[in-house]
């Protein structure tokens, strides 16, 4: 199986590695931000980059550059639409326009598949069964699945859905993967590779590490019950919906945009370092990563998952 794509929100590259393990040919691929275009391009040396904002690309000339392409591959923007963030924003609005940027990219390159990334609540978005429509209209049929990425084999518990549309044919049925889930043991280093320091007594303010800080009460309350369930090594979170500790023998929580998991080790804490988070993410060893932790985290977190992608890509294409 082999067929051509392009990548409309390249971001981490998530998308684009799963794409090709399935056996596509990567190539072309877009992003506003200049670190995940660097980053991407490093391991898709062969395709072209284009650092843009998708909403301003030119399709149409694209079309005539590329020739045929089987498949567009696409994450827009979430952030208009998930529920962690919480009361709409304005710049929500702009965020959920990226969609639209499917539509005139799959009217101008008139690929066979487009299989497109995002979280469940898309569908309740208000404009959700006109965006579908416009694809049907151009003679797309349609179908959504939801799978949560531990069940592709992802060490991550992340549900996402994708929305499958094929030319010419009924869309796939798009089975839910049952691959044994592989847990945050694997992926988190309980040795002194990264550095870690001393959890601060609850009932001590004052320490003389000056890296000892005071935590929060939520945090506190959170640590305190991962002890009581999981003992004293385990992960938890530090914003979300976990409310206690995680045991390293399930998937690791959601990987986000900004610094989320941390491991307990006894009397000591550490955050995930980014390598640990782009196993979680399913990605290469030698997928390189920004020096910048939080820009590393930032690119993760808003990729999709390599083995996610892979297994969606492949399901449909095949």
């Amino acid at each position: 199986m082999s067929f051509t794509f392009i990548d409309l929100f390249a971001g981490g590259g998530g998308f684009s590695i799963g794409a090709t393990d399935a056996g596509g040919e990567l190539l072309w691929a877009c992003n506003h931000d200049p670190t995940a275009v660097e980053y991407h391009a490093r391991h898709f040396p062969n395709a072209k980059h284009a650092l843009e904002d998708v909403r301003l690309v030119d399709f149409c000339a694209l079309r005539r550059e590329m020739g045929r392409v089987d498949l567009i591959v696409a994450g827009p923007s979430c952030t208009g639409h998930t529920k962690a963030r919480g009361k709409d924003r304005p710049h929500h609005k702009s965020a959920r326009s990226t969609a639209w940027c499917v539509l005139v990219a799959a009217e101008a390159v008139r690929p066979k598949s487009i299989i497109v990334e995002n979280v469940p609540e898309f569908a309740s978005w208000a404009l959700y069964p006109a965006w579908e429509d416009a694809l049907r209209r151009m003679g797309y049929s349609t179908r959504t699945v939801v799978i949560n990425a531990a069940d592709a084999g992802v060490p991550q518990s992340r549900l996402r859905m994708f929305v499958i549309a094929t030319k010419g044919r009924v869309a796939p049925n798009v089975e839910q993967p049952k691959r044994p889930h592989v847990f945050a043991r694997s992926i988190v280093r309980l040795d002194d590779t990264y550095k870690w320091k001393p959890i601060p007594d609850a009932a001590r303010i004052a320490h003389p590490d000056p890296r000892v800080r005071p935590l929060a009460d939520n945090t506190k309350r959170r640590i305190e019950e991962g002890r009581r369930v999981h003992g004293h090594t385990f992960l938890t979170a530090y914003y979300g919906n976990e409310s206690g500790g995680r045991s390293l023998d399930v998937p690791l929580g959601t990987v986000t945009t900004r610094a989320r998991h941390a491991i307990m080790r006894g009397d000591e804490m550490r955050m995930l370092h980014p390598e640990e988070l782009r196993a979680a993410m399913s990605f290469p060893d030698d997928f390189d990563l920004p020096k910048s932790k939080a820009k590393a985290i930032r690119l993760l977190g808003n990729a999709v998952p390599a083995k996610l992608a892979q297994y969606a890509v492949g399901e449909v294409m095949r």
